[in-house]
C-alpha cells in the first residue's frame, strides 16, 4: 500500500514546484504590461508568432528530457544505483549540449526560411535574438530532471524564479533599446518584438548560473552518494555509455514526440490564422491584430495550466519509482492525488475566466483592452489542456511512451481541421481557433484516459475528483459576475471591481469547497500555517 509520507512528499515536491511556476508566471505577468504597451498588439502578434516556432524547438532540443532523466534516475534510485543515476545525468548532459548546439544553429541560421514557412516574415530578428536561449535551455533541462529524480525540485523551482526575474527586467529594457535603435527604421514593432525576445536568453542564462551553483554546493553529497553505490554494488554489471545514451534518447523522444506535437499546434494558428482570417476577408493589418488577441488569451490561460504541467511532472520520478517496486496500490494513489490537486486549481479558474474574462484583459492590457471575449469562450480549455496535460505524465512513468503520441496527433487533425473551416468564417473568425484548440484536447484528453483506465488498469475517480470543485465554482462564478456587475454600478472602475470579484470569488470557493468537504486534510496542512488552519477547521466540525 501507498506510505502516506512518501506520497506527501510527492505532493509537497509538486506544491513546491506550483508556487514557483505561479511566482514565474505571475512575473511574466507584470514584465508583459509594459512590453505590450511599447510594442503594441501588433508586436505582441510578431513575438508571439516568433515565440511559437522557438518553443517548437526548445521540445525538440531539450522538453522531454527532464521527464526522461527524472524517470531514469528515480528508478535507479529508488533501487540504490546512485552511481548509476549519476552516469545517466552525465550521458544526458553530453546528449543536451550536441542537440542543443544543433537547434540553436537551426534556429539562427534558418530564421529567414522557418518565418517564411509560418507566413510571419517580420518576426525574423526575434527568432534570431532567441536562437542561443535553446542551447542553454537544454543544458538547464538536464539538471532540472537529474534534482527532481533525486526528489527535489527546488533547484527547479528556485532557478526558475530567477530566470523569470531577470527575463522580466532585460525583455523591457532591451525592447526600448532596440525599438530606439530602430527609431528611422520602417518597422519598429518588429526590432521591440525581438528585444523582448532577447531577453529570455538573459534570463536563461542567470537561471544556469543558479542551478549550476546549487549542484556545486551539493557535489559533495553526490560524491559520497555515488562512491558508496559503486562499491556497494561492484559485482552488478553497469550499462554501457553506448547504450545509456540509446536508452536515455529512447526514453526522451515518446515525451518529445508527444509534446512537440502538441506544441505543434501554436505553430498550427501562427502559420494557419493569417492566412484563414485573410481568406475570410480580413486585411492583413486586421489579422495580425487578431493574432494579438489570441497572444494575450494564450498568456493568460497557461497560468492555471502552468499548474497541471508541474504536477506532471513532479509525478513522473514518484510514479516511476513506485512502478519500478511493482506497488500498484501506489502508483493509482499516486496519479489520483495528481489529478486532484490540479482539479482544485483548474476547475475554479476556468469559472473565473468565463466569468471576468474581458474584464481581466481590461485590466491587465489597459492601453490595448481588446480581446477578452477569447477568454470566455475558451476558458475551458484550463480543464481540458489541463487534464491532457495530469494524464500524460502517469503514461509515461509506467511505460506507455507512445500512447501520449498518438492522441496529441489525432489531436492535432481536428485542429488542424476545425482552423481550416471555422476561422475563415466571418462571424467566427479568430474564435475559431480557440473553439479548435478546446476539440483538440478533448480529443488528445479522451485517448490518453481511456488508455490509463482501460489498458493500464488505473482507476481514476472522475467522480470523486469533479463533482464539488465544480458545484462550489458554479457558486463561485455566480457571486464573482454579481460582485463585479454591483461594483461597476457604484463606479468603482473595472480594475477595482476585478480585483473585488476576483478576491471574493476565490474566498468562496474555498468557503463552499471545505463546506461540501472537498477538501482532505492534507491538501490544507500543504498551505501556508496548514496545520493551524485544519485544527481550526476540525473544532468546527469541517473537516
Amino acid at each position: 500500500m501507498l506510505d502516506n509520507k512518501s506520497g506527501n512528499n510527492f505532493v509537497k515536491m509538486a506544491m513546491v514546484l506550483a508556487l514557483a511556476s505561479l511566482l514565474s508566471r505571475f512575473i511574466g505577468f507584470i514584465y508583459l504590461l509594459p512590453l505590450t504597451n511599447m510594442i503594441g498588439d501588433d508586436g505582441n502578434g510578431i513575438y508571439s508568432r516568433a515565440f511559437s516556432v522557438y518553443q517548437f524547438f526548445i521540445i525538440l532540443s531539450s522538453a522531454g528530457m527532464p521527464a526522461a532523466i527524472s524517470k531514469l534516475v528515480a528508478e535507479r534510485a529508488s533501487l540504490g544505483r546512485h552511481d548509476e543515476a549519476h552516469r545517466v545525468f552525465h550521458v544526458a548532459l553530453a546528449i543536451a549540449v550536441s542537440f542543443g548546439a544543433v537547434c540553436m544553429c537551426v534556429l539562427f541560421f534558418g530564421a529567414e526560411r522557418l518565418t517564411g514557412a509560418i507566413n510571419a516574415p517580420r518576426s525574423y530578428y526575434s527568432l534570431m535574438t532567441l536562437s542561443p536561449t535553446v542551447f542553454i535551455v537544454a543544458i538547464i533541462a538536464i539538471f532540472r530532471g537529474y534534482f527532481q529524480g533525486l526528489g527535489t525540485t527546488v533547484p527547479t523551482a528556485v532557478s526558475q524564479v530567477v530566470e523569470q526575474i531577470f527575463n522580466a527586467v532585460f525583455s523591457v529594457v532591451l525592447a526600448g533599446a532596440f525599438m530606439g535603435l530602430a527609431a528611422a527604421h520602417t518597422d519598429p514593432a518588429a526590432f521591440g518584438a525581438a528585444g523582448g525576445t532577447a531577453g529570455t536568453g538573459v534570463g536563461a542564462v542567470f537561471g544556469l548560473f543558479t542551478i549550476i551553483i546549487y549542484y556545486l554546493l551539493n557535489r559533495r553529497s553526490i560524491r559520497k552518494k555515488t562512491r558508496f553505490s559503486a562499491i556497494k554494488n561492484v559485482t552488478a554489471k553497469k550499462e554501457s555509455t553506448r547504450k545509456l545514451a540509446w536508452l536515455i534518447i529512447r526514453t526522451a523522444m515518446p515525451i518529445i514526440a508527444g509534446t512537440a506535437v502538441l506544441s505543434f499546434t501554436n505553430l498550427i494558428d501562427a502559420t494557419m490564422v493569417t492566412a484563414r482570417l485573410v481568406s475570410g476577408g480580413f486585411s492583413v493589418s486586421e489579422a495580425d491584430i487578431m493574432f494579438g488577441y489570441l497572444s494575450k488569451y494564450s498568456h493568460v490561460i497557461t497560468l492555471p495550466i502552468s499548474i497541471a504541467a508541474v504536477f506532471s511532472l513532479a509525478s513522473i520520478p514518484s510514479i516511476s519509482s513506485s512502478n519500478a517496486k511493482k506497488d500498484a496500490p501506489a502508483v493509482e494513489s499516486k496519479i489520483n492525488s495528481a489529478l486532484r490537486m490540479t482539479m482544485l486549481i483548474c476547475v475554479p479558474a476556468a469559472a473565473g475566466l468565463l466569468v471576468l474574462g474581458s474584464s481581466i484583459i481590461a485590466m491587465l492590457f489597459r492601453q490595448f483592452p481588446e480581446g477578452g471575449f477569447l477568454l470566455q469562450i475558451g476558458a475551458a480549455n484550463v480543464v481540458f489542456m489541463a487534464l491532457n496535460q495530469i494524464l500524460t505524465g502517469p503514461l509515461q512513468a509506467t511505460g506507455y511512451l507512445k500512447i501520449p503520441v498518438l492522441a496529441a496527433l489525432a489531436g492535432s487533425f481536428v485542429k488542424i481541421a476545425a482552423n481550416q473551416f471555422l476561422i475563415p468564417l466571418p462571424f467566427i473568425n479568430i474564435r475559431g481557433a480557440v473553439i479548435g484548440t478546446s476539440l483538440c484536447y478533448i480529443t488528445a484528453a479522451s485517448i490518453n484516459w481511456y488508455w490509463l483506465k482501460k489498458k493500464a488498469g488505473i482507476r481514476i475517480q472522475f467522480k470523486k475528483l469533479m463533482l464539488k470543485p465544480v458545484l462550489s465554482s458554479v457558486i463561485m462564478g455566480v457571486l464573482c459576475f454579481a460582485i463585479y456587475r454591483g461594483s461597476t454600478l457604484i463606479g468603482l472602475g473595472n480594475t477595482v471591481s476585478t480585483l473585488c470579484a476576483i478576491a471574493a470569488g476565490f474566498a468562496a470557493y474555498l468557503f463552499f469547497m471545505v463546506k461540501f468537504r472537498g477538501l482532505e486534510k492534507d491538501d490544507i496542512r500543504l498551505l501556508p500555517y496548514g496545520k493551524k488552519i485544519t485544527s481550526a477547521l476540525e473544532r468546527r466540525n469541517l473537516l
